[in-house]
């Protein structure tokens, strides 16, 4: 199994009713079965200390048959008013007040520069910026780059629609569609 790699950003999101998430243009195709999106969310100065995390079958559409291959994400640091401490490339989805070994992040003692106890959010405090994350990728030898000249096709992450009974949970199951932060290959 893979590790959940995180690949948009978008700040603010659980406070708009629907959210879009710029993907990377090099996002690979998923393999056969779809992928696994996770939304997450963790907040920062507001609410209580939790994390929010919402997965569904997802598909990429557009990928070329050259897209680069992930690279192996690690897990994020505390990095507030130290940008070279920064975790570069890709990451892992942020865990914290869980078992170490599985990639917590302790911020337990920690406090963030407005005074409020530190939040491991995806956000620059951790590494991350907003929009596509296009540093997840392996680097490439130029022997492998890719022989077309032409740009590539639009990527995009497809959510397959359910059919609900209940038009209020399909209301709410279209607005959840589209927050997509992290990516997983295969079960």
């Amino acid at each position: 199994m893979n590790p959940i790699q995180i690949f948009s950003i978008l700040e603010h999101s659980p406070w708009h009713r629907e959210a879009e998430y710029e993907v990377p243009a090099d996002l690979p195709q998923c393999p056969e079965g779809g992928c696994i999106c996770v939304w997450s969310w963790i907040p920062n100065g507001c609410g209580e200390a939790n994390m929010y995390n919402n997965a569904f079958r997802c598909q990429v559409t557009g990928a070329r048959d050259d897209a680069p291959k992930l690279a192996k994400p690690v897990t994020a640091q505390w990095c507030e008013g130290k940008p070279d401490n920064c975790v570069k490339g890709a990451k892992r989805i942020t865990i914290f007040h869980q078992q170490d070994d599985i990639n917590t992040i302790h911020v337990d003692d920690v406090v963030q520069a407005d005074g409020h106890w530190a939040s491991p959010g995806y956000n620059e405090k951790m590494g991350f910026y907003p929009g596509a994350q296009n540093d997840i990728f392996e680097a490439r030898d130029e022997s492998e780059a890719p022989t077309s000249t032409e740009a590539p096709a639009s990527t995009a992450i497809v959510v397959p629609t359910y059919p609900t009974a209940n038009p209020r949970n399909a209301s709410r199951h279209r607005r959840h569609q589209r927050r997509l932060m992290s990516f997983h290959k295969g079960i």
